[in-house]
């Protein structure tokens, strides 16, 4: 999205806050986030993979943002990265629920940064700006002070990596935004991440299904059924198999079969505290999503098991559920390390 001279990466819709002075950053569209489940009416709006990217004019910009839900952070989540590029700033930004002000420069060493990215072949020049936000806030963009303009064509990766998950796939327990497995993916794989993910609320709807299936602009899809599923948030109890069957039929066959032509990756439950305390359900939730993929029998259509994703309880956080740094880099490697071998592969 356009907005401002800016190129708004990962938001589908602004919606007015604090009076109409700023404007709320949402991932997808608002209509469809308010027929999602409950709990996507607010992950929707969780800025995870969100970036702020543009030309410099002027020698310096100054972009305002304020944090709109301080008192729901779980994790406290307001660091935000600016990176040139590929090349990151020495200090992360902290956002506040007073205005903030993110004030970056052109960096001196400009030239020098041009001759290693056309050597190395980097995915982003670092004339681009890229301002990446955090993973848990709902942010409002007040404004903009300097002179700017939208990436030019080649100023961003092509093919791009359309995502949807958890909270892990979404960013969670990441000290900084880039942390996320998903934007290591990204990287390592040299394309741009598309991030549809739903943090506490990837419950694999119907209405998330359709819109994917409707997208277009996407090279390859990666998809992580299961963890939000296995509980009852309500009632604390163990989730239905066969509620999540019937969900899994319709959200891989409607995606798959509006998109016959593109690789599509599907996970399941990474591992996690039930594989090591009374994790049945867990294997059926794992069997249900592989026996779908194996049902479908397409070439495209590749089920990666979540366990060989993440090999090990002991790289998870203290909740056992969410992968440590060290957790989140172990699956961005095996992850871009198996979709990189099917990439190759000719149509």
């Amino acid at each position: 999205m356009n907005y401002k001279n800016l190129y708004l990466h990962n938001v589908a819709e602004l919606m007015p806050v604090q009076d109409g002075e700023g404007m709320q950053l949402c991932r997808i569209p608002n209509a469809l986030r308010l027929q999602l489940h409950e709990i996507a009416h607010d992950s929707a709006l969780k800025t995870g993979s969100v970036e702020i990217r543009f030309h410099m004019k002027s020698d310096r910009v100054k972009l305002k943002f304020a944090v709109l839900n301080t008192k729901q952070l779980t994790g406290g989540h307001t660091v935000a990265e600016v990176y040139h590029g590929t090349f990151q700033e020495n200090a992360p930004r902290i956002l506040g629920t007073h205005v903030t002000e993110i004030e970056i420069e052109r960096p001196k060493e400009m030239e020098l940064m041009q001759m290693i990215a056309a050597k190395e072949q980097l995915r982003f020049p670092p004339d681009l700006v890229r301002v990446i936000l955090p993973y848990e806030s709902h942010i409002a963009f007040i404004g903009v002070e300097g002179e700017t303009e939208l990436p030019r064509e080649g100023s961003m990766p092509e093919r791009k990596m359309l995502l949807y998950g958890s909270s892990i796939s979404s960013g969670a327990s990441a000290v900084r935004p880039t942390g996320a497995y998903s934007m290591r993916t990204a990287e390592k794989l040299g394309v741009d991440l598309w991030s549809l993910s739903m943090a506490g609320a990837a419950m694999v709807d119907a209405e998330m299904a359709d819109y994917i299936a409707q997208l277009s602009g996407w090279e390859f899809a990666f998809i992580e059924l299961g963890i939000n599923m296995i509980w009852d948030v309500k009632n604390g109890v163990p989730g239905s198999p066969d509620e999540f069957r019937k969900r899994v039929d319709y959200f891989i066959s409607t995606i798959a079969d509006a998109h016959p032509d593109k690789w599509i990756f599907v996970t399941d439950l990474f591992t996690y505290m039930g594989d090591v305390r009374n994790g049945e359900i867990g294997q059926q939730f794992r069997r249900i999503v592989e026996e779908k993929v194996m049902r479908m029998n397409r070439p495209k259509l590749i089920h990666i098991p979540g366990v060989q994703l993440l090999t090990k309880t002991s790289l998870l956080t203290y909740d056992i559920i969410h992968p440590s740094e060290e957790g989140l880099l172990e699956i961005s490697n095996h992850l871009a390390e198996q979709i990189s071998r099917y990439l190759t592969v000719t149509a």
